[in-house]
């Protein structure tokens, strides 16, 4: 186990919101970004994404996610398409390359990296998608190579955000579209305080993981609108844009679908009244342009 600083402001003044799954999920006291802290070394959580994605786990992600994902890939390609109607588009955590084939459909040359090597054989089933084993480091893709990236709940899992953005806007074109979409920390924070009153009352298992948003050990991080806002700031994108992320249809899980459904419209609703300063939805989606 290792002590990380906030990757955002670089401070180590940290307030635990829950601990889960034997992990003290935080929150920095200076900016209000959310993270595991203590966490497991790199080479250790190497080993944990290894086993989370392995097992046929990239072929059920295939057979369900993907499927539940349409709405929210179709919606990712409408708002890139705003800015950048054609071009060449990097999806970075690929998964099975359904997004990638869409892209494709949409008319854009699409590119793709996945640190799974079977998700990377199973993409290349759907037949001439360039997608690459590894993560975009490893990539070595030229400077203002891509005219839109994507990161489809994929950032809260990365062990650097800042680093992975940072390399995100080295080979964005200029005026290229970034788009970003990730669980809700203040959707998560809600949920907790619902549980801690649950408990108060009657003795229930303990689901805080289910919740999605704290799905640890896999995910490192925890963003709010203003956290993910202020990273991009940070690293210079502009026109940065906040909404409520379409939500994911769960097979086999309707009660859980259903819910966030419903986060989804009542969400829709508070963000209209609080002219976009209170965004409540289980997930949220960002896009901003690179200068």
């Amino acid at each position: 186990m290792q002590n990380v600083l906030c990757d955002l402001c670089g401070e180590d003044q940290v307030r635990e919101l829950a601990v889960i799954n034997s992990a003290r999920i935080v929150k920095c006291m200076q900016c209000g970004l959310g993270y595991v802290n203590p966490r497991e070394s790199p080479d250790v959580l190497a080993r944990i994404d290894e086993e989370y994605y392995g097992d046929g786990k990239i072929i059920e992600e295939v057979s369900h996610f993907n499927v539940g994902s349409t709405r929210l890939f179709l919606h990712t390609l409408k708002l890139i398409s705003r800015c950048r109607p054609s071009g060449r588009l990097l999806d970075i955590g690929s998964g099975g390359g359904f997004f990638l084939k869409l892209a494709r459909e949409y008319g854009y040359t699409a590119f793709g990296v996945e640190v799974d090597e079977d998700g990377c054989v199973v993409a290349r089933r759907h037949g001439g998608l360039n997608i690459v084993h590894g993560t975009i480091f490893s990539a070595q893709f030229d400077t203002a190579f891509f005219d839109a990236v994507t990161l489809l709940n994929v950032l809260e899992h990365i062990e650097s955000p800042s680093a992975l953005l940072k390399e995100v806007s080295r080979v964005l074109k200029p005026g290229g579209v970034l788009v970003v979409t990730v669980p809700n920390l203040l959707f998560g924070l809600v949920l907790l305080r619902c549980y801690d009153f649950v408990t108060t009352v009657h003795r229930v298992r303990d689901f805080r993981n289910d919740f999605g948003v704290f799905h640890v050990p896999e995910h490192h991080y925890f963003f709010t609108p203003a956290t993910l806002r202020a990273m991009l700031a940070e690293l210079g994108f502009q026109s940065i844009k906040v909404t409520n992320a379409i939500p994911i249809n769960n097979p086999g899980f309707p009660v859980w679908t259903a819910f966030k459904y419903l986060s989804y419209w009542v969400s829709s609703v508070v963000t209209v009244a609080a002219a976009g300063a209170l965004i409540p939805n289980y997930s949220i989606t960002v896009t901003a342009r690179r200068p």
